[in-house]
């Protein structure tokens, strides 16, 4: 296989600035850790970053068959027995193989590009495919939040507590900035603030736009945050 068909195959799969287009060859600088703490209690989806600095985005379909999302379509692969790991293959011959935190996907023609998952990605996208609508999360991870159409959930990395609160109205869009949310229930109030696009997010940690945001919970103000629209 000749690298420039095997580059031109890798242009193929992943041509987009859609879903799942990415950086490579970023460090995390201060501020950010990779081992950011998903809302959920468990993840659905993993994201992989393959060679040449793509990624691909794998959700489990229950034990037997997993969805991977790629650019140009969504492609749903079986599970057939593998005594290494998991192995995967869709019906025109796509076969992806995890083991770990590793993947190699192969597509139909023979072509094989090697993969790891990029856990900070994987918690981004696991919300989205649940249907989050906006994730954010604070300098050093020390909280993560996720509004949802119907509920809004908030993680305190401290204590290790989720704290739900019913999603109200807002008064703007927070794709765009400038939106404020009041939240209360019988035990805990929390404000959010949701300001300019362009907050300094690691590449890995932002496939959308970024905007600026501010919590206070309780009336105690939490250390700041970036966060993005996932729809």
């Amino acid at each position: 296989m000749s690298l420039t068909s095997r580059n031109r195959t890798l242009l193929g799969l992943f041509t987009s600035a859609a879903l799942v287009a990415g950086c490579a060859g970023h460090r995390p600088h201060a501020g950010v850790t990779a081992d950011l703490q998903p809302v959920s209690e468990h993840l659905r989806a993993q994201a992989y970053q393959c060679e040449g600095g793509k990624y691909i985005v794998v959700e489990q379909q229950g034990p037997d068959a997993v969805f991977l999302f790629l650019p140009a379509r969504n492609v749903r692969l079986e599970r057939t027995d593998t005594g290494d790991g998991r192995r995967y293959r869709s019906a025109d011959g796509m076969t992806l193989r995890t083991a770990a935190s590793k993947a190699v996907l192969t597509t139909p023609d023979g072509h094989r590009f090697r993969c790891r998952e990029r856990h900070a990605r994987s918690v981004i996208e696991d919300a989205r495919l649940r249907g989050v609508d906006y994730w954010a999360r604070g300098v050093d991870a020390i909280w993560a939040l996720e509004i949802g159409p119907d509920r809004t959930v908030l993680f305190t990395r401290s204590n290790g507590k989720r704290r739900y609160f019913p999603t109200p109205e807002s008064n703007g869009d927070p794709g765009a900035g400038n939106t404020h949310y009041r939240l209360r229930t019988d035990t805990h109030e929390l404000e959010i603030t949701i300001g300019e696009q362009g907050c300094d997010m690691h590449a890995e940690h932002a496939p959308y736009p970024t905007t600026t945001i501010r919590l206070t919970l309780d009336g105690t103000a939490l250390p700041r945050g970036c966060g993005m629209a996932l729809h």
